[in-house]
C-alpha cells in the first residue's frame, strides 16, 4: 500500500482523505486569490526570491484551459490529476529535479471540502465525469500521465477501436486479394515465360526495367516528401510523419483493388503489376493531400475511414475521367490534385471546429520542425518529373513529361522568393512559402506535361503557380478559414487545389490548340481519339473541361457525405483545446511534456494491480 503522503525535497505536506496541511514555510502567494481555474499558488518566501510554486485543485484540472493562461509559472509540471470532482492535482515548480520518473499512486475516495479552492467550472468548460467508488489517480513526478484524456464528448483513448479497426481493414484486403488478385502477364512466371517464348521478346522488355525507377521516386514522394512535409507543427511531429505512413499504407493496398476492379479487371480477376503499384501510390498521394487539411484536429481512426472511403472515391472519379470520359492527366492535376485538395477540405468543411483558437498555441512551428518540413519539401521537388512522367509513354512522352515538370518548378521556386519577399513589409522570407508554393510548378502541368508545353511554356505556367500559391498562403487561407469555416492546417488549397484547377484549365488549352504538325505521329500517344480521328482537338478539349468540373463535383459532394460520416464522436477526435498535439495520442520524449499535461483515468482493478506490484 502506498503511503498517503508525498515527500518533496525538504518541505513536507501530507494529504489525508479530507485534509491538506501546509508545512508552515509554505505561504498562500500575496495577491492570488481562488481562481476559476481551481488552483492556489504557494510559494516559500525563504528561497532567495526564487519563486517556487505549488498548485492544488480538485474538479476540473485547470490545466485544460487550452492558452494555459491560468499557470502561474510555464515551468510548472503536474505530478498527477485525475478530472473528476473528487481528485486532486498537486503542481509544483522545477524545484525538486530528483523526483522526475518517479511513480506514486494515492488512492482518493472523498472530496476535501477544506482544500484552498474550490470547483468553479467556467462558463462552456468541460465536464468531468462523476467518481466512482474506488477510484484511483495516477501521479507521475516530474511528468505528465501517460495516456489519452477523456473528456466530455471526446473520447481519445483508442486501445481498443484502433487494433480493431486495422484488424478489420488488414482482414478485409486479404481476403479480398486471395479472392481476386493476381500477377499480371509481366509478373506471373508462367505467363511471361511463355510470352517471351511464343513471340520473341528479349526479357529485358518486362515493363519492371523502364517503370520500376518511377516507382522508386512516386514511392518516396508518398512516404518520405509527404510525410516530412508533415512535420511542421511543433507539436504534432509524431502525428505527421506516422499518420502519414499509416494511411498511406493502407490506402495502397485498398486502392490495388479499387483501381483493379476499374481498370485491370478481367476473366474475373484483378492483375496487377508494377503499374498497379504506380497508380496505387498515386491514390495514395491524393488521400494525403486531403489529410494535409485535416492534420492535427482528427484521430488515426477517422484518417483510416477517410482513407478507405476516400480511395474508393478515388478509383471512380479516376474511371469515369480515364475511362470514360478519355481525358488525359498523366501527372493527376484534375485526378490527383484537384479531387484531393477539394475533398479534403469539404471534409474539413464538415469538421469545422468553431473554438480552434483554444490551440492556437500549438498551430505553430519552431525552427526544427520547420527544418524537417523543409526536407519532405526537397524530396517532393526532386522526384517531381518522376512523379508526372511515371505513367507517360515510353520514350518522347516520357522525356518530354520530365523536362516540362523541371522547368515548371524551377520557375515557380524563384517566383515564390520573389513574391514572399514582396508581401511582407519586412522584406523577409516565409519558410511556409517556401516549403509549400515552391512545389506548385509541379502540380500545375500535371495535366500538361507530356502535351507540347514547350520549355518557355513550362517557365510561364511555373511563374503562374508559384504567384498563385504564395498570394494564396498570404491572403486566402485566412479568408477561407473565417468566411467560409473551412480550416486549412497545410494550406493544400494553395498547392494542390488552385494549381490543380489551373493545370487543368491548361491541359484543356493545349489540347485546343493541338495540331498534327506539332505532334506528327506522336498524337496516337498524347491524343489518341484526336489521331483517329473520333475527336477533334477543340472536342478533346471540351471533354478535358467536363473531366475537371467532374473532378470538382465528385469532391465536394464525397467529401460532404465522408465528413459527416467521420463527424462521429466515438471515433476519438480530439477536443478543440487539444487540437495539434502528439501526446494525446502518442507516448513522447520527456521535453515534450512542457506545456501540455495529460489527464489518465485508471479503473479500480488497474489501480489495485499497479499497487500490489
Amino acid at each position: 500500500m502506498d503511503k498517503l503522503g508525498l515527500v518533496l525535497g525538504e518541505r513536507l505536506w501530507a494529504f489525508s482523505l479530507g485534509s491538506l496541511l501546509p508545512c508552515p514555510s509554505l505561504t498562500k502567494r500575496p495577491g492570488h486569490q481562488e481562481s476559476d481555474a481551481m488552483g492556489s499558488n504557494w510559494h516559500n518566501p525563504d528561497w532567495g526570491g526564487v519563486s517556487r510554486s505549488f498548485f492544488v485543485s480538485a474538479g476540473i484540472p485547470f490545466f485544460q484551459d487550452p492558452l494555459g493562461s491560468k499557470r502561474e509559472s510555464p515551468n510548472c509540471t503536474a505530478l498527477g490529476c485525475q478530472g473528476q470532482p473528487t481528485s486532486f492535482a498537486l503542481w509544483q515548480a522545477e524545484a525538486f529535479p530528483h523526483l522526475a520518473g518517479t511513480r506514486l499512486r494515492l488512492p482518493l475516495s472523498l472530496p476535501a471540502p477544506h482544500f484552498p479552492s474550490r470547483p468553479r467550472p467556467r462558463a462552456g468548460a468541460q465536464e468531468s465525469r462523476a467518481a466512482s467508488p474506488g477510484t484511483h489517480s495516477a501521479l507521475t513526478a516530474g511528468s505528465p500521465l501517460h495516456g489519452s484524456p477523456t473528456m466530455s464528448g471526446h473520447p481519445t483513448n483508442l486501445r481498443v477501436k484502433l487494433p480493431l479497426l486495422c484488424a478489420l481493414l488488414q482482414l478485409a484486403t486479404v481476403l479480398l486479394f486471395a479472392f481476386f488478385v493476381q500477377y499480371d502477364s509481366h509478373t506471373s512466371p508462367r505467363l511471361w515465360h511463355e510470352e517471351v517464348q511464343l513471340h520473341s521478346k528479349d526479357p529485358l522488355d518486362n515493363d519492371f526495367y523502364p517503370r520500376y525507377p518511377s516507382f522508386q521516386d512516386v514511392h518516396a514522394m508518398v512516404f518520405l516528401g509527404f510525410g516530412f512535409l508533415m512535420t511542421f507543427l511543433k507539436r504534432y511531429s509524431f502525428g505527421g510523419v506516422a499518420f502519414n505512413f499509416l494511411i498511406a499504407a493502407f490506402a495502397l493496398q485498398w486502392s490495388v483493388l479499387i483501381q483493379g476492379f476499374f481498370h485491370t479487371f478481367h476473366d474475373g480477376k484483378i492483375h496487377v503489376g508494377i503499374e498497379s503499384m504506380i497508380n496505387a501510390d498515386f491514390c495514395a498521394g491524393s488521400v494525403l493531400v486531403s489529410f494535409g487539411a485535416l492534420l492535427g484536429k482528427t484521430s488515426h481512426v477517422q484518417l483510416l475511414l477517410m482513407a478507405g472511403l476516400g480511395v474508393t472515391l478515388f478509383g471512380l472519379n479516376e474511371y469515369i475521367l480515364l475511362s470514360i470520359l478519355q481525358v488525359k492527366d498523366a501527372g493527376g492535376s484534375m485526378t490527383i490534385h484537384t479531387f484531393g485538395a477539394y475533398f479534403g477540405l469539404m471534409v474539413s468543411r464538415v469538421l469545422f471546429r468553431p473554438h480552434l483558437d483554444k490551440s492556437r498555441q500549438r498551430e505553430g512551428s519552431t525552427y526544427h520542425s520547420d527544418l524537417f518540413a523543409m526536407i519532405g519539401t526537397l524530396f517532393l521537388w526532386v522526384f517531381w518529373p518522376s512523379f508526372n512522367s511515371a505513367v507517360t509513354a515510353h520514350g518522347d512522352d516520357q522525356q518530354r513529361t520530365v523536362m516540362n515538370t523541371y522547368f515548371s518548378l524551377a520557375s515557380s521556386t524563384l517566383t515564390t522568393f520573389a513574391i514572399s519577399a514582396l508581401v511582407n513589409r519586412g522584406g523577409q522570407l516565409d519558410m511556409v512559402h517556401i516549403q509549400n508554393a515552391a512545389l506548385a510548378g509541379g502540380v500545375i502541368v500535371g495535366t500538361s506535361a507530356e502535351m507540347a508545353v514547350t520549355p518557355f511554356g513550362a517557365l510561364i505556367a511555373g511563374c503562374v503557380a508559384g504567384l498563385v500559391a504564395t498570394l494564396g498562403f498570404k491572403f486566402l487561407t485566412p479568408i477561407l478559414a473565417a468566411r467560409l469555416k473551412i480550416q486549412d492546417t497545410c494550406g493544400i488549397h494553395n498547392l494542390h487545389g488552385m494549381p490543380g484547377v489551373l493545370g487543368g484549365l491548361l491541359g484543356a488549352l493545349l489540347a485546343a490548340l493541338a495540331t498534327p504538325d506539332d505532334y506528327g505521329e506522336g498524337m496516337a500517344d498524347v491524343f489518341p481519339l484526336v489521331a483517329s480521328g473520333q475527336r477533334t482537338s477543340v472536342r478533346q478539349s471540351l471533354f478535358q473541361l467536363l473531366g475537371l468540373l467532374v473532378s470538382l463535383g465528385m469532391a465536394l459532394i464525397g467529401g460532404s457525405l465522408v465528413g459527416a460520416v467521420l463527424k462521429m464522436r466515438s471515433l476519438g477526435t480530439p477536443p478543440d483545446a487539444l487540437c495539434f498535439e502528439d501526446q494525446i495520442y502518442w507516448e513522447v520524449p520527456e521535453e515534450h511534456h512542457d506545456g501540455f499535461q495529460g489527464v489518465e483515468a485508471l479503473s479500480t482493478e488497474e489501480a489495485d494491480k499497479a499497487t500490489h506490484a
